[in-house]
Parts: structure tokens; C-alpha cells; sequence
């Protein structure tokens, strides 16, 4: 603590089971850390003025994540998001959805490059996938 506020390394847990393990500054998550909530879900990664930003990791599940770029807590840059049945997408995100360029792969080997917008909607471990791909 400092001035009352939260600085450096430290640990807070949340009164609804959620936890932050990494780094703060005036009382905001800044830097290295681990968010964990109740369902098990985690990031880790990088935080920056409270918000996922830079280089992190999203895990719902063993195969269900998302990995890669992050921006004012969005995907945003450059990544890798995998759903539970196996099927992943390689590219390009801007704020919060998939932006072509990219490479889909289905678990049975098909693989679209997509050379356009791909339109997604990712809400709650549901996912939308409208393909406009080549």
C-alpha cells in the first residue's frame, strides 16, 4: 500500500470469488498478473491502467482460450482463439472480434484463409462465426 492505495506486487480477492494476483499502481492492476474467476476462468498476462493490454492469455477451459494482442482490455492486434471443439482462428483481431487476415482450422484439417472482414460475435463462451472467406 501506498498513500492507501494498492502499489506493487499483491494479491486482492473480490467478494464474488474473483481474484487478481500481480502487479498495481494507484490502486489500478498495472503490469504482470493473474485474474482468476469463480468459474476458473483466467488471464494472464499483461495489465495496463486496470484493463487487459499487451501480451496475454484467456483460458475458459483445457482447449478454450484465446491467446495473443489485447488493447484497452479488447483482443485487438494479433492472436489465436480456440473453441472448445478444436476449431481455432490465427489472425488478425480489432476490437474484440476477429479481422481478417487470418487462417481458420477445423478440427478435421480444413483450413480458410481469410482474406476479408470476418464478422464475430463472442459473447459469453457462445460464438457466432460468419465466415467470408476464400
Amino acid at each position: 500500500m501506498k498513500d492507501g492505495q494498492r502499489s506493487g506486487a499483491g494479491t486482492y480477492t473480490w467478494s464474488n470469488g474473483e481474484q487478481y494476483v500481480g502487479d498495481w499502481k494507484a490502486d489500478q492492476r498495472e503490469g504482470e498478473g493473474v485474474h482468476t474467476w469463480p468459474s476458473g476462468a483466467t488471464y494472464t498476462g499483461s495489465f495496463k491502467a486496470n484493463k487487459r493490454h499487451g501480451k496475454g492469455k484467456i483460458l475458459w477451459g483445457d482447449d478454450h482460450f484465446y491467446e495473443g494482442d489485447w488493447a484497452n482490455g479488447e483482443r485487438s492486434g494479433t492472436g489465436t482463439f480456440q473453441w472448445p471443439d478444436g476449431e481455432k482462428y490465427v489472425g488478425g483481431f480489432k476490437s474484440g472480434g476477429r479481422s481478417g487476415p487470418g487462417v481458420n482450422e477445423r478440427p478435421d484439417g480444413q483450413r480458410y484463409v481469410v482474406r476479408s472482414l470476418l464478422l464475430c460475435a463472442l459473447k459469453c463462451g457462445a460464438a457466432l462465426r460468419l465466415h467470408l472467406c476464400r
